[in-house]
């Protein structure tokens, strides 16, 4: 039987829970740390361990730092998967152009681009960039450390070609690992990148219940469904399904990020009546938000796109972190 080839793009949290899937199916793999990670990289080349994850590797996994590339025939590689942040995008596409047309490609990475003046989804990314075509999203709740710890965890892989995402599961499917497939590519995207700002505006409704023990459950109630409500809108206007929403790579990854986690964190100091930059600057010092990140950037072209009536929560999360104001949510009647 033939053994796959299966190179890894960039070595952190996400990429080592993957990389814990394909150590427990006994795959080669070739892991290519990205310019951030060569203290990683020398750590897993030095003792084949990564202490933080508790992970040890197997010989068949091998380690190169980004300027090692030369060193690996790409030609030859079957699968890679994509685990870098979205500031690593093109870098990667540096690393597809040199693959053969055949070779497959799963995003980890969570986010949306700018191309021309325009936002695209990754793969729509990719695709322009490196002409590729064989694309599958990994979307829905993933968290890192659960999966390492063989957690039941469930995802969704979508492709426009369910062939692409079929093999992706044979190769990662596993007892407590087990993803779902289906074809909306572009839904599934666009639920994985913009959760994150609603978990930012349903996370500052919790911020009395953590304070005062209070609950604000009817809020929270009310603010989750408008979430879903706007995150159909942009869904169905970026061309992607409506079912996604309400699936385990919309309203699935919602709950979780609600839970805990970096958004929702800064929306309950939002909702303390805080200032971002102040936040940043005191509370969540060198700390990443995504869908703070994708406000920022794409906030105001996303309102233009679909409407400020149609997008009230987004609009007032947009007005608060660009004019750093206090946050004052609008709610419909």
């Amino acid at each position: 039987m033939k053994s796959n080839k299966i190179l890894v793009l960039g070595y952190g949290v996400a990429s080592n829970a993957y990389l814990s899937l394909l150590e427990n199916n006994n795959q080669n793999i070739i892991v290519l740390g990205s310019p951030l990670d060569k203290k990683k990289i020398l750590q897993a080349k030095t003792n084949r361990e990564n202490f933080s994850n508790n992970i040890s590797f197997s010989k068949k996994t091998k380690f190169f730092f980004h300027n090692e590339d030369n060193k690996i025939n790409f030609k030859k590689i079957n699968y890679i998967i994509i685990g870098t942040n979205s500031k690593g995008i093109k870098w990667v596409c540096d690393i597809i152009k040199k693959t053969n047309v055949r070779t497959k490609f799963l995003i980890l990475t969570k986010g949306l681009m700018l191309h021309q003046k325009k936002i695209i989804t990754i793969s729509e990314y990719l695709k322009k960039i490196t002409r590729r075509n064989n694309f599958v999203m990994s979307a829905g709740p993933c968290l890192a450390n659960e999966l390492l710890n063989k957690k039941f965890t469930q995802t969704v892989f979508s492709s426009k070609s369910i062939l692409n995402a079929e093999k992706f599961k044979k190769i990662l499917c596993t007892k407590y690992y087990i993803p779902e497939i289906n074809n909306d590519l572009i839904g599934s995207e666009i639920c994985s990148a913009i959760k994150n700002i609603y978990a930012i505006i349903i996370g500052s409704s919790l911020s009395s219940v953590k304070k005062n023990n209070l609950t604000n459950f009817n809020t929270s109630s009310y603010l989750f469904n408008q979430s879903l409500k706007e995150m159909s809108i942009i869904v169905k206007k970026f061309g992607g399904s409506h079912s996604s929403v309400f699936g385990i790579a919309g309203v699935g990854d919602l709950y979780v990020s609600v839970l805990g986690g970096r958004n929702s964190k800064l929306g309950s100091y939002l909702g303390e009546n805080l200032i971002y930059k102040n936040i940043l600057k005191n509370k969540m010092k060198n700390t990443t938000v995504e869908g703070a990140d994708l406000v920022i950037s794409h906030g105001k072209l996303l309102i233009k796109k679909i409407g400020r009536k149609n997008l009230p929560l987004l609009n007032s999360l947009c007005n608060s972190l660009l004019s750093n104001k206090k946050l004052n949510l609008s709610i419909n009647s």
